[in-house]
């Protein structure tokens, strides 16, 4: 992805903000925010621990984990949707790229969610090691990757078979606790809220990994 795609994605989402999560919830049908983290809590099995949730947005896929009693560090690169994110109770938010060398201690998380955002990610082998960096032996990471589609190129996002993505996961370094299927989104329909009509509409799909941290 160029440098112009990554700012031109970077001001769509701020300026979409205010809105997303109305949209995310009423007109995608967005169900991600709910599954990854109902999953990780039901996995991890404690009432207390440390958060880290990569490409946090708004805050949306955070909220089970604040009303679970969960300390939460985020980190988006859109300065609109870290605004948005500033009316939750983060412990800590960083507004860059979650490509580039994040800015957490290494082992000192329970969980770490990337909920909707590897359809954008340029290496995913390379984040998913840094995931392992961040976690705790034994912490958990709950991911959503765009099930295979023939828009990607027309959308200019990666999507992957759930065989193919599964290969950049390090068994040496994480086990597959769990994988679950469901809807993802629609693209036009956030282009919709800015007014813009007459986009083209491709369904993605997400595929679900949970992932623990070899002990």
């Amino acid at each position: 992805m160029t440098s112009d795609s990554k700012d031109n994605r970077r001001e769509f989402f701020s300026k979409i903000a205010s809105e997303y999560d109305k949209c995310a919830i009423e007109r995608l049908g967005y169900e991600a925010h709910v599954k990854v983290p109902t999953k990780l809590l039901e996995l991890h099995n404690k009432r207390q621990g440390l958060v880290l949730d990569l490409a946090c947005g708004t805050g949306l896929g955070s909220l089970l984990f604040f009303e679970s009693g969960f300390d939460v560090i985020g980190i988006d690169f859109s300065p609109g949707m870290i605004d948005v994110a500033r009316s939750h109770p983060y412990k800590k938010l960083y507004c860059q790229s979650i490509e580039d060398t994040l800015p957490v201690e290494d082992r000192s998380f329970d969980i770490v969610t990337a909920i909707g955002v590897w359809e954008f990610i340029e290496d995913p082998p390379r984040l998913l090691e840094r995931i392992w960096d961040k976690l705790i032996d034994g912490g958990l990471c709950g991911i959503t990757i765009p099930k295979q589609s023939d828009a990607q190129n027309e959308l200019g996002i990666h999507t992957y078979s759930p065989e193919r993505f599964i290969q950049f996961v390090d068994k040496r370094r994480f086990d597959i606790v769990d994988e679950i299927d469901f809807y993802g989104w629609e693209s036009g329909h956030l282009g919709e809220v800015l007014g813009e009509t007459g986009l083209p509409h491709h369904r993605i799909d997400y595929h679900a990994l949970f992932l623990r941290k070899h002990k």
